[in-house]
Formats: structure tokens, sequence, C-alpha cells
């Protein structure tokens, strides 16, 4: 087997041992609401909202540094053929 195989089953089974241990119902108070839930559920709610809070913010402090860099080259715009816009006299 692969390492990469090896690490992934490990992985999976401390998911599951995550996942049995911790079944109990919990109360979730925010402001006026209440749910109960079971704890893995906001476990893993968590985790993805996370994930995702993540990658959109990655994504969008990559576009500013793009936008930073093109402004500070001063990036000039090619042609139909690939070659840089350069007016020869």
């Amino acid at each position: 087997m692969k390492i990469k195989n090896i690490l992934l089953l490990i992985l999976f089974g401390l998911l599951i041992i995550i996942s049995t241990q911790n079944t109990q119902e919990v109360n979730i108070k925010y402001l006026f609401w209440e749910v109960k839930m079971p704890l893995i559920v906001l476990i893993y709610a968590t985790l993805v909202i996370s994930f995702i809070l993540g990658i959109i913010y990655s994504g969008v402090k990559r576009m500013s540094k793009d936008r930073a860099l093109k402004k500070k080259l001063k990036i000039k715009p090619k042609d139909n053929f690939g070659n840089q816009n350069m007016l020869s006299f």
C-alpha cells in the first residue's frame, strides 16, 4: 500500500472514533434562537464553515495582491500576436 492510502485510512479511522464519541446532544443559544443537536454535527458544521471562509479569504487576498502587483508594474496589454503594444517610429 502507498503511504497516501495508509494516511487516508488512519484519518478515516480517527474520524470514525471522533464521530462515535461525540453523539451527546448539546443546546446552542444564539440571540433568540435555541437549537438542540448532536455535538458531532456542530463540530462538522464548524469545520465546513471555517473551510469555506478560509477559501474565500485566501481568494480575496490573492486578488488584491494581483491588483497591487499589476498596478505597481503597470503591465501593458498584449496585441493579438502576443507582443507588447509599443510604439516604434
